[in-house]
Parts: structure tokens; C-alpha cells; sequence
């Protein structure tokens, strides 16, 4: 019995050592109109605190790729009710549009702007927040927006986020920001090609045209998927 149960906790500690490698082993990648539009969100509404939902897909060298980013709230960021509502109409949109490839996207992440400047930490509404997203999807991003850096000039420059992935204990890490992937695992992929789409939005001042889904449920007839801001984007 006793090398039995020896055999047992070594496969189980091996299990763990592999689950522990793989989720903290993941890296993200971040295309310019997912960028452009949560940094455009921001720049809207630079008064105020604002989050949104990451979509993308994973790839088959285990990779998650955000595509598009899905504008909420600049008020009423932790009313759970409305949440909901939103991420189940979120839900029904990704369903019914299927792209040419016919992959369908999906929530792979969150992000959020803070009101005040400089502030790129997880606080407990964003942690709370990110890891409910993170429960569903178990391999999840969170953005956390520097609003003091959402200008066109820094934003064609550097990073104007703060990037974190989850670990295998349930907690938040920081992710190293790089402008390529090279096959590293854990980092997050933010390209010069994204850079140059936010700082042309932002300069163009084409988050005028965004919405979000708060805005949405003061006037029903304003489309909150943007699709006249990604046609800008594409112009």
C-alpha cells in the first residue's frame, strides 16, 4: 500500500507541475482593433472610470489572440445585473456572426480604465471581475489601462497598458509586454502595427463615433458593436 500511495503523490505533483507550467506558459496577443477600441473607449470617456471584454480565439500553438474589444461601462462599472445583460447579448452576437474563416470569437478577457492617472494595478473590482471571466473561459486576459499615457504620441511609442494573465494558484501576474512573439511563453504580444492603429484613432478622434453598452441602454438606437467605428478604422 505504501508504494502505491508513493506512485500516486508523485503523479499527482507531476500533474500539477505540467497544469502549473501550461496556464502560467500561455501568451497573448493583442490586434489593433481590440487595442484601438478599449484605448478609444478611454480617451471617450477620460472623466470617468470604463471597462469592457476582451474577444479572440486560441490559436493551435496554444496561443489567445484578442481581436476585438467589447466597450460597457464609464459609470455603473460593478451592477451585476447589467453585466450580465450585456455579456448575454455579447454572447447571442458572437453566436450569429461568423467570421470568413468560421471561427467564431468568444470572451478571452477583460479590461479597465481607472479614473485616476498612472494606476495600472488589479484592484478587488477589477481582480473580482477579470477572474469571473477567468472562470469561464480558464485562460483569460486583463488590461488595465494607464490613462495618463492615452495620447497619440505615447501610445505609437510604448504600451499604454498593463498587461496580467492568470496563475495556476487563482491570483493575477504581471506579463511582460513584447512588440513580437518569439515562441516565450507567459508574455503579452503588443505589435507596432496595434500601436500605430490606437495613436491614428485617438488623433483622428475617431472614438467620438464609439459607444458602449451603457450608452446603449440610455438609447437603444446607438450600436454599441461599433460597427461605424470599425469601419473608420478599416478606412
Amino acid at each position: 500500500p505504501r508504494p502505491l500511495q508513493l506512485r500516486t503523490l508523485v503523479s499527482f505533483l507531476c500533474f500539477l507541475l505540467v497544469f502549473f507550467f501550461f496556464i502560467t506558459a500561455m501568451s497573448f496577443e493583442v490586434q489593433p482593433r481590440a487595442y484601438s477600441k478599449l484605448l478609444s473607449h478611454s480617451a471617450k470617456f477620460f472623466a470617468d472610470q470604463c471597462n469592457g471584454v476582451l474577444l479572440g480565439r486560441r490559436t493551435e500553438d496554444d496561443r489567445v489572440v484578442v481581436q476585438d474589444a467589447m466597450p460597457l461601462f464609464h459609470t455603473h462599472l460593478t451592477l451585476a445585473p447589467m453585466l450580465e445583460a450585456a455579456l448575454i447579448q455579447l454572447d447571442v452576437h458572437c453566436n450569429g456572426n461568423k467570421p470568413a474563416d468560421g471561427q467564431r470569437l468568444s470572451i478571452v478577457g477583460y479590461y479597465h480604465a481607472y479614473k485616476a492617472n498612472g494606476v495600472t494595478t488589479m484592484d478587488d473590482t477589477v481582480t473580482r471581475i477579470a477572474s469571473k471571466i477567468q472562470s469561464e473561459v480558464k485562460q483569460a486576459l486583463c488590461l488595465v489601462i494607464d490613462n495618463s499615457k492615452v495620447n497619440a504620441k505615447t501610445i505609437a511609442a510604448e504600451p499604454a497598458v498593463a498587461a496580467y494573465g492568470p496563475t495556476a494558484d487563482g491570483k493575477w501576474r504581471r506579463l511582460t509586454i513584447v512588440s513580437a512573439h518569439d515562441g516565450q511563453g507567459g508574455v503579452c504580444v503588443l505589435g507596432e502595427r496595434s500601436r500605430v492603429a490606437a495613436a491614428a484613432a485617438i488623433s483622428s478622434q475617431a472614438y467620438e463615433q464609439l459607444c458602449d453598452f451603457e450608452s446603449h441602454l440610455d438609447n437603444p438606437k446607438l450600436d454599441w458593436f461599433n460597427s461605424q467605428f470599425d469601419n473608420a478604422l478599416r478606412s
